[in-house]
């Protein structure tokens, strides 16, 4: 069993997400990340985590072993991906706009995992 390292943001509260970082002690980074899952108890809910091996490696800016990013945040990668520039405005969890073009998103809470 390891040591891992995770940071996470909130979905904003209310203005920019609470950053808070967390230990958990698991076999690989994908059991840190299920095991952080549900113990994660914001009232804005988790927008994204990154797992590092430790803090160090964090700080030093490492990349993480893995992401657990919400379907808000995949949903707006995906609106961005192949544009070199672009306007967001958020409105809420599930409903931003990317150049004046309305997305929303069911489920805007839910997420998955994402290698690195």
């Amino acid at each position: 069993m390891s040591t891992f390292f995770i940071v996470a943001n909130s979905f904003a509260a209310p203005l920019i997400s609470d950053v808070s970082y967390h230990y958990v002690d698991a076999d690989t980074p994908q059991g840190a990340v299920e095991a952080f899952l549900l113990t994660y108890s914001h009232p804005f809910k988790l927008y994204s985590a990154a797992v590092f091996s430790g803090a160090d490696p964090y700080h030093r800016g490492e990349k993480p072993f893995l992401f657990w990013l919400s379907n808000h945040e995949l949903a707006r990668r995906a609106a961005v991906q192949n544009k070199p520039s672009y306007s967001y405005l958020g409105h809420c969890p599930g409903k931003f706009e990317i150049d004046h073009v309305l997305h929303t998103i069911d489920n805007s809470y839910g997420g998955e995992i994402v290698e690195v």
